[in-house]
């Protein structure tokens, strides 16, 4: 029977009981915290409740700010409830554990390409960061990752798969990955870090807002490719007569500059012959 102020009543003796909240498990290896106040009289009870609560409910707020350390975690929780957490560890997930649970959550509503896609770019955080405990993961780790991120080649294990990131670093005439690219990777460790606090395996998702600002005006990133590189891609558009959307819709969106859901509502009726006036 639950009394007020998380006072238990057990067999004529009263105990302290807590649960866990779920996104602060990873650092207390139980689902509740349970103390006996050693006492049969209500009145007692109640008054030994009161300070317990608040130094357990203040040690929840100091861990969930992500502030301490892990020692200092362990040893506010050991400090607190010395017999039932003396020789207990905290559970440890690593960052290539979290990516795993995260790719085998969403697989099965990805696209080939997709998957592709993620799993290469948390090889690249992984490379990157390390192999680190999420606990670890700070504001100041986000920063530093982000600062190699943006040095490094886009699709650099393509490129230089027998270098390590020092080495591509210290390469001369490397042309960095775009603002685009990097937000791209950004966006998917942010993905990840959100993911694992809902797990209730991490508390702060230090990578939400960590992407760059692009600072380049509308007409300079319509620019971006060449004529040389327009012509490269229209001679390397599909041309299969069973599709052949696949063909006309890319040059129509490239001649008119149409949006792609104009060209999709298109009838063979709304196109028209233009020839030019002769003089």
């Amino acid at each position: 029977m639950f009394k007020a102020n998380h006072l238990v009543a057990y067999k004529g003796c009263f105990y302290f009981f807590i649960r866990v909240p779920k996104d602060l498990q990873q650092h207390i290896p139980s689902a509740y915290i349970k103390k006996s106040l050693k006492t049969k009289v209500e009145a007692e009870a109640k008054e030994q409740v009161v300070p317990l609560e608040y130094n357990v409910l203040k040690a929840f707020r100091l861990i969930r700010a992500g502030m301490l350390t892990d020692d200092q975690v362990a040893s506010l929780v050991c400090g607190m409830f010395p017999n039932k957490m003396r020789g207990m560890k905290p559970n440890k997930l690593l960052l290539s554990g979290i990516m795993g649970k995260y790719v085998k959550h969403h697989e099965a509503t990805w696209a080939i390409k997709t998957k592709l896609e993620v799993t290469a770019s948390f090889a690249l955080i992984r490379d990157l960061m390390g192999d680190l405990e999420l606990t670890a993961i700070s504001k100041q780790t986000i920063q530093d990752f982000r600062s190699t991120l943006i040095s490094l080649p886009p699709n650099m294990s393509k490129l230089y798969p027998d270098k390590t990131v020092k080495q591509v670093l210290s390469m001369s005439g490397i042309t960095p990955m775009s603002v685009t690219t990097t937000n791209k990777h950004m966006s998917r460790l942010s993905s990840l870090l959100k993911f694992a606090i809902k797990e209730g395996v991490a508390t702060v998702n230090y990578a939400e807002g960590m992407q760059l600002q692009d600072k380049r005006r509308s007409d300079e990133e319509r620019k971006t490719y060449s004529r040389e590189d327009i012509l490269k891609i229209i001679d390397n558009i599909p041309k299969d007569e069973g599709q052949p959307e696949r063909y006309w819709i890319p040059l129509l969106g490239i001649y008119s500059g149409m949006r792609l859901d104009e060209i999709c509502q298109l009838h063979v009726e709304d196109i028209r012959l233009w020839l030019p006036h002769t003089l």
